[in-house]
């Protein structure tokens, strides 16, 4: 096979299933987010935000009703390995290369779990797939902190993405399956998942966390195609 070979156990497996379509806990996801207090985002930053923390709060939730004592994100801003720094950026864990000391890549979600250390990433756009070069890549510095903090432990490696992308068939996650990989799909695909934000950036006030603050910031979604169903947006920046 060759590659990066990734790990589960039943413990994993067990979360994965709930997490499944799990629908959002958006009070708990919003006051989660209001705890962060970052000010200068762009509707698609928010947005990606808030799909990271409806991953976070869901697998809270899991693991508790399941009765799986697991630890969230033990990786944290100011941890460091031989090769990598780690530091926050809107929340988010993100790895610095100490060599070309470039942000090397993002890191949504880890969880320790029954002697288990996974990756979460979740992405939304219809151009999601892992292949053998992204794999190895996305999980380098994730198996070297696996070896030099945490033991070496066997490291697993979890992705969700849409619904209508998240068939382990379909070619394009072939050598994510074949390395051990878990797929799994989110609660909606990404223009409904973008009319929930709309609703919630409504409901709960949360206009006042974007860079500026104008009028018609209000309005995120300005249309809804009547045939594809896409969701036009107006502020700049994108969802993954």
């Amino acid at each position: 096979m060759g590659g990066t070979l990734l790990f589960q156990n039943q413990s994993l497996a067990a979360v994965a299933d709930e997490l499944a379509g799990r629908p959002p806990n958006w009070k708990a996801v919003v006051e989660r987010f209001k705890e962060e207090d970052i000010y200068d985002y762009t509707s698609g930053r928010l947005a990606s935000r808030l799909s990271e923390l409806i991953l976070q709060v869901g697998l809270e939730e899991i693991c508790q009703t399941l009765g799986i004592d697991a630890e969230i994100n033990p990786i944290k801003p100011g941890d460091s390995t031989s090769g990598f720094e780690f530091y926050d950026s809107y929340g988010e864990v993100m790895a610095q290369s100490k060599k070309t000391r470039l942000n090397y890549s993002g890191i949504d979600l880890t969880l320790l779990i029954d002697h288990l250390f996974v990756l979460f990433e979740i992405r939304l756009n219809a151009n999601a797939r892992q292949n053998k070069k992204d794999i190895t890549r996305v999980m380098k510095p994730i198996q070297q902190y696996s070896r030099e903090r945490l033991g070496n432990i066997p490291c697993g490696y979890v992705f969700v993405a849409c619904p209508s992308h998240a068939n382990p068939s379909f070619g394009r996650w072939h050598d994510f399956i074949e390395a051990g990989g878990l797929l799994v799909p989110f609660y909606a695909d990404r223009e409904k998942f973008l009319e929930d934000v709309f609703s919630t950036i409504m409901e709960y006030g949360l206009h006042e966390y974007f860079t500026t603050y104008e009028p018609h910031d209000l309005n995120i979604i300005t249309s809804i195609h009547k045939k594809t169903g896409r969701v036009n947006w107006i502020l700049p920046g994108n969802i993954d």
